[in-house]
């Protein structure tokens, strides 16, 4: 037996025939290939990369977050000190609006008052209690508002009732003196501050007019007419004043009456409470609502009769026949029928009052 090239010969010798060996080939199979390596799995990697991505964004969406975050609390004041206690911001030198808005969302409540100042109009000057100070919630912080500052027109040359309405018109105040002149009388022949200054609103300013003649002092000039009335007006407090007492206060002042009879152990008529409270600011011609107490032996109530329409004598007569006094007062009016008839009564008829106690009538004036 031989080996070798991959390939045994094997020789077969008959040894009683002597004949020539036969040689046979037989095929060897190759060894195997090695095994092929695994072929690497793709999704976990996939999924390790979807993971990353995922957690990426996660990341910057917080980062986002927490800046956006960070931003606001710089920019906002923080007040808020513990239970029930703030520390009050610093407003001074913003507009009274943006103050006021910033104070009522930390929850305070604000009073404003305007004053003279070089400052411009509108602009907070002072604060009380003063930023920093801490507070309770739901306290009262008073704002000073600038009324600005106007310049001074020039009114010299005009007559006095020309000057005194430009000067008003200008937000400030004249006052008037005579003084030794050639000029007509009754002109303006020199204006302190002079004209153009700048000066705060509400500020005096001196009128020179002159008498008409060269020497002496002459007669005082007459008084300045009365400035317009104003359009608005602050309640009064009428708290412990009897009902029709505080209804000629407040007929005075411009502003109607509502009278309503509450169950209170105080004087029978005087006034338990009002809406709006005293010092609030209310157009002219505001109806302020006043309870009063039925007091601490409340008796028997009747009901008022409705008297509007009537002329005041008929009203009277009505209402003293029902067992009430009366008081009358007049109002203003601009419809040419309600002229000297009642226009409103207090309390309304149909209304319940202690038997005796005042109802107040409205007489209308054209």
């Amino acid at each position: 037996m031989r080996f070798g090239g991959g390939k045994t010969e094997t020789i077969v010798q008959d040894e009683a025939a002597g004949a020539p060996p036969v040689v046979e080939e037989e095929e060897v199979p190759p060894p195997p290939p090695p095994p092929r390596p695994p072929r690497p799995l793709i999704w976990p990697w996939l999924l390790l990369l979807l993971l990353l991505v995922i957690g990426g964004l996660l990341a910057a969406w917080f980062l986002t977050r927490d800046n956006d975050h960070k931003n606001v609390v710089t920019q906002t004041t923080t007040v808020t000190l513990g239970a029930g206690v703030v520390k009050v911001p610093d407003v001074v030198g913003e507009r009274s609006r943006a103050a006021i808005s910033t104070l009522q969302q930390h929850g305070f409540k604000v009073r404003v008052a305007h004053v003279a100042s070089s400052k411009p109009a509108s602009v907070v000057i002072a604060q009380d209690p003063a930023a920093g100070v801490r507070v309770a919630q739901g306290s009262t912080e008073l704002l000073q508002v600038s009324r600005g500052v106007v310049s001074v027109p020039d009114v010299v040359g005009q007559s006095r009732a020309s000057a005194v309405s430009t000067i008003r018109r200008a937000g400030l105040k004249p006052q008037a003196f005579t003084v030794s002149s050639t000029e007509p009388k009754g002109t303006v022949v020199a204006q302190r501050p002079s004209a153009g200054a700048s000066v705060p609103r509400g500020s005096k300013v001196r009128l020179n007019l002159s008498n008409g003649r060269t020497t002496g002092g002459g007669s005082p000039p007459p008084p300045l007419p009365p400035p317009p009335a104003l359009k608005t007006v602050a309640v009064p407090d009428l708290t412990g004043q009897p009902q029709a007492a505080a209804q000629r206060q407040l007929n005075t002042a411009g502003l109607k009456v509502g009278v309503v009879y509450v169950p209170s152990d105080q004087p029978q008529g005087s006034v338990v409470s009002q809406s709006p409270v005293a010092g609030t600011t209310v157009k002219r011609g505001t109806r302020i609502q006043l309870n009063a107490s039925l007091g601490p032996n409340a008796g028997a109530q009747q009901t008022v009769p409705n008297v509007v329409g009537m002329t005041p004598q008929q009203a009277r007569a009505r209402l003293t026949s029902a067992g009430f006094t009366v008081q009358q007062l007049t109002r203003k009016v601009s419809v040419h029928s309600q002229d000297g008839r009642v226009v409103d009564e207090q309390p309304a008829g149909g209304r319940k009052a202690p038997a005796g106690s005042a109802v107040t009538i409205y007489v209308g004036r054209f």
